[in-house]
């Protein structure tokens, strides 16, 4: 595909959005711009073993898109609070009413609006433009309205910010690429590729650092931010297997 131009792309919200524990890949966000238009879901994709091309130039001498993470950036941060609760089949013995699994609330952190989150990449700009015209919010919880977006601006820029910027990685980099960067890059273990979640696609890879791509502006609270975004991913996701590993214990007991 011809046309590739550095772009820029900025999300601004109109709504609050609940902080990411982990950068929005650029990529992963136009392969769900993809489905949307196709009026496919998640559910039909699976089935699918090849993903569709994106309007994204690929990096030299590999499979990956020229397609940084979001940069997200804020005035200010908040809290709110919301009741856990659990569906579906619980086993017989499990004790909703009281105790460790009783309702509780959860606090999450969102970003004060006005908020935007910038992406780059090498793409064509009106195929871009098209793509994320289809995305009506970012990050968790969208279906409670969230993170809506008000405006998308697409623009052309003079350098290249969509893999490495002034020595650092803007995207996920399998380490492999830059064995001799390992004692100087932000590194964590998850996928170069779409979807995220995908377990067998999972890898050691540069990132950005968290107090980059994620900037709150307001104050002390910017300092906070940066407290936030290095240590909440790790904590959230200790606290999710704890979860899972008593539950689990408990079903199987017996």
């Amino acid at each position: 595909m011809s046309s590739y131009r550095n772009l820029q792309i900025t999300f601004t919200l109109s709504t609050e959005m609940i902080i990411p524990d982990h950068p929005i890949g650029f990529d992963a966000l136009l392969m769900k711009a993809l489905a949307l238009k196709e009026n496919r879901s998640p559910e039909q994709g699976e089935g699918i073993t090849s993903s569709p091309e994106l309007p994204i130039e690929r990096h030299q001498g590999s499979s990956l898109y020229l397609a940084s993470v979001g940069f997200t950036r804020s005035d200010g941060r908040n809290v709110q609070f919301y009741t856990k609760r659990y569906a579906g089949d619980l086993p017989e013995d499990l004790d909703i009413s009281g105790g460790y699994f009783k309702a509780y609330h959860r606090s999450i952190y969102t970003l004060a609006c006005p908020a935007e989150v910038t992406f780059y990449c090498r793409g064509v700009r009106s195929a871009i433009r098209e793509l994320t015209a289809l995305i009506p919010a970012l990050g968790a919880k969208r279906s409670q309205g969230y993170g809506k977006v008000a405006s998308v601006q697409v623009e052309e820029i003079k350098e290249d910010r969509s893999w490495i910027y002034r020595n650092e990685p803007m995207r996920a980099i399998p380490i492999r690429y830059y064995e001799d960067k390992l004692q100087q890059w932000y590194y964590a273990f998850t996928s170069p590729v779409p979807p995220g979640f995908a377990p067998e696609s999972k890898e050691v890879c540069y990132l950005p650092r968290p107090s980059s791509w994620l900037h709150i502006t307001a104050g002390s609270v910017q300092e906070q931010s940066k407290q936030y975004a290095d240590s909440t991913g790790a904590a959230s996701f200790k606290k999710k297997k704890s979860l899972r590993k008593i539950w689990s214990d408990r079903s199987n007991e017996g």
